[in-house]
C-alpha cells in the first residue's frame, strides 16, 4: 500500500514542535508521512516574535503553494488557533457569533467550509484533500488535559499557581477545549511563569508527556481531527 503524504501547516513554533514531535510519529503507523511547515509571517514580523497567524491571506498563500500540482496521495491540513483568530478568515463574523453562543461545533464547521469554498473560488480543484483544523481554542488548551504532568515538568510552580490553573479548568467544566476568555490558555500558563519559552518549547514537551490517548479523551475536537488524519491510510 502506497504511503500518503500529509502537509501540515502550523500556525507558530508551538504547533510546529508539537506536530513534529507527536503527530508525525503517530501517523507513521498509519502509513501517513507527515511533513510540517510553519505558516508565513508578515513581512515586518521578526523571527523571534512569538505570534502566529495574523492574516488569512498568509494562510491562503501557503495553502495554494502547497496544493500546486495534482497527486492523489498528497493531503493537506492546518493547525490554527481559534483563539484571537484574524478577522479576515472566511465566515469569521458568523463563526464568532456561534462561539459566543457556545456553539463551537457549528463555528468550526463554518470556518472549515469557508476556507474550502474560498480556495475553490481561487480555482483549486482538489479541495477534497484539504482537512482544515482550527484548534479549540488554542494549542495550549491541550495541556490542561493533565495538569499533574505540567506540575511535574515545570519545577517552578507554587501552590498558588497550581490552585490558579486548577480553577481555570474547573471554571471551564473540566473541559480544556472550553477555556476561552480574554485570558487564553497560553496566557494562563504565562501568568504563572512569565516565560515565553513555555509556549514554543516546554508546551510541546508537556503535551508529548501527557500522551495522545489522554489528549484525545479530554479534547473532542482534537480527537476528531486526528481521527480524520488516521483515516487517510
Amino acid at each position: 500500500m502506497k504511503w500518503k503524504v500529509l502537509h501540515i501547516l502550523a500556525e507558530g513554533d508551538a504547533e510546529y514542535n508539537f506536530a513534529s514531535k507527536v503527530i508525525v510519529p503517530h501517523l507513521h503507523s498509519y502509513r501517513v508521512d507527515g511533513r510540517v511547515q510553519k505558516a508565513s509571517m508578515k513581512k515586518n514580523q521578526r523571527k523571534a516574535d512569538k505570534g502566529g497567524i495574523v492574516n488569512y491571506n498568509h494562510v491562503k498563500r501557503d495553502i495554494l503553494l502547497l496544493m500546486k500540482g495534482d497527486s492523489s496521495h498528497r493531503f493537506f491540513t492546518t493547525m490554527i488557533d481559534l483563539y484571537h483568530m484574524a478577522s479576515n478568515f472566511p465566515n469569521y463574523s458568523e463563526a464568532s457569533k456561534l462561539v459566543s453562543q457556545g456553539n463551537i461545533s457549528d463555528a468550526v464547521t463554518l470556518l472549515e467550509r469557508g476556507v474550502i469554498q474560498d480556495l475553490e473560488h481561487q480555482g483549486i480543484k482538489n479541495t477534497d484533500r484539504l482537512l482544515p483544523y482550527f484548534q479549540v481554542h488554542e494549542f495550549e488548551a491541550l495541556l490542561f488535559s493533565n495538569l499533574e504532568v505540567v506540575f511535574k515538568t515545570v519545577d517552578r510552580f507554587t501552590e498558588e499557581n497550581k490552585q490558579y490553573l486548577q480553577k481555570v479548568l474547573n471554571d471551564a467544566g473540566d473541559n480544556p477545549e472550553s477555556i476561552n476568555h480574554e485570558t487564553g490558555p497560553a496566557l494562563h500558563f504565562q501568568h504563572c511563569f512569565g516565560n515565553q519559552k513555555f509556549k514554543a518549547q516546554i508546551g510541546p514537551i508537556i503535551a508529548e508527556e501527557i500522551g495522545l490517548s489522554t489528549l484525545r479523551s479530554c479534547c473532542q475536537f482534537f480527537d476528531r481531527w486526528l481521527s480524520k488524519l488516521e483515516r487517510l491510510s
